[in-house]
């Protein structure tokens, strides 16, 4: 066979099929990058937005005393003879509660009601010798001078009488004063003497609870200027019993080391029966409460600076949506929006980068699965 025409064979076929061969090679490229994957959407964790009360407040254990305390002190030096209240005992007004005695008392009660009745005498002697005189002057018998100086002993003798008298009545006192009595209904907090004792003037001997039944806190100053005052609403727990309460009053100084701050309530009548001054309580001062709200957990909620907002799942996409909060406890916030609910779910953590349209993977974070 000629070769030349082996050669013009062989070009022509490398013409017809040398086209062909680069068009199918720009097929099979174009046909690789249209099924090239798509970036994987991310996993986020994801909760529902919850419903219920949501409660701010400041925890403490306070104390058990009665609305007043009346002290009952000796008046008059004294020995302590009986005792016939112990703690914790209910006294009505008027019971006798430390009986004492002191012999020199009564020694001077004696020479007191002695010398009165002296007193008295010269008193008696004085005057009617002055009624006398000054008949005599009025008939020129006696001169006026003379009666004058009588008149003048009988007025000093009627001072003396009635000095002579006051300190026998002071003296008296002081023996009905041996006899101490509670002045008031109540309950006895502190018994602080023992027959046998000797009870200087103003010695406190039993000291008396009165009035109703209230809770004394010591608050910390940070939690007093956290908005915590008169009128603000607890919570008191006692065993197994709780009941709402209010502020009744809170102390113009601080005391004590801590520097901290007595706050009082008044304890519930349901909670009354079984108490007594000494005992203790929980107390919860609520700072901002609110009974029907929804919630999520704080770590969902994020602030740009304009506006705090949420990432919501809606099937697998996220939505921005802004919200107002309110109440903060417990690692939760208060959120309020247009279109929230109970059943919405949104994003937790990992916020930073997340886009408003974002394809997402969710995961469930009380079942740990993809919803």
């Amino acid at each position: 066979m000629n070769t030349r025409l082996l050669f013009v064979a062989f070009a022509s076929l490398l013409t017809l099929g040398g086209p062909g061969c680069t068009g199918d090679k720009g097929e099979l490229e174009a046909a690789g990058a249209a099924v090239a994957p798509a970036p994987a959407p991310r996993a986020v964790r994801v909760s529902a937005v919850a419903r219920g009360a949501l409660v701010d407040s400041l925890g403490y254990v306070g104390t058990v005393h009665a609305e007043r305390e009346v002290q009952i002190m000796s008046r008059v030096p004294a020995t302590v003879v009986e005792v016939r209240v112990e703690q914790g005992d209910a006294v009505s007004s008027g019971d006798l509660l430390v009986r004492m005695e002191a012999p020199d008392l009564e020694a001077r009660i004696e020479r007191l009601e002695a010398e009165a009745a002296r007193v008295r005498t010269e008193r008696d002697f004085q005057c009617a010798t002055f009624e006398t005189d000054r008949e005599l002057a009025r008939e020129g018998v006696l001169t006026q001078a003379l009666a004058d100086a009588s008149q003048s002993r009988c007025l000093a003798a009627e001072q003396g009488h009635r000095a002579a008298q006051a300190a026998r009545a002071e003296a008296m006192e002081g023996r009905r004063r041996l006899r101490e009595a509670s002045p008031v209904d109540g309950v006895v907090l502190r018994r602080l003497v023992e027959a046998g004792e000797y009870a200087a003037p103003g010695r406190p001997l039993i000291v008396i609870g009165s009035g109703e039944l209230e809770l004394r806190v010591a608050v910390t100053e940070s939690d007093l200027r956290a908005g915590l005052k008169p009128g603000k609403p607890a919570i008191i727990r006692t065993g197994d019993r709780e009941a709402r309460a209010t502020v009744n009053r809170i102390a113009p100084v601080a005391r004590g080391p801590g520097r901290t701050v007595e706050v009082r309530l008044g304890l519930p009548p349901e909670l009354v029966e079984g108490l007594k001054p000494g005992m203790s309580a929980d107390v919860a001062f609520i700072m901002a409460e609110s009974l029907d709200a929804l919630t999520v957990m704080e770590e969902a909620v994020l602030d740009d600076g304009e506006q705090s907002f949420v990432f919501v799942v809606e099937g697998e996409r996220l939505r921005r949506v802004a919200v107002v909060t309110g109440v903060r406890a417990g690692g939760r916030v208060e959120v309020s929006a247009e279109g929230l609910t109970s059943r919405t779910r949104v994003v937790l953590g990992g916020l930073e980068g997340l886009k408003d349209g974002e394809l997402v993977y969710p995961v469930d974070l009380q079942q740990g699965a993809r919803r």
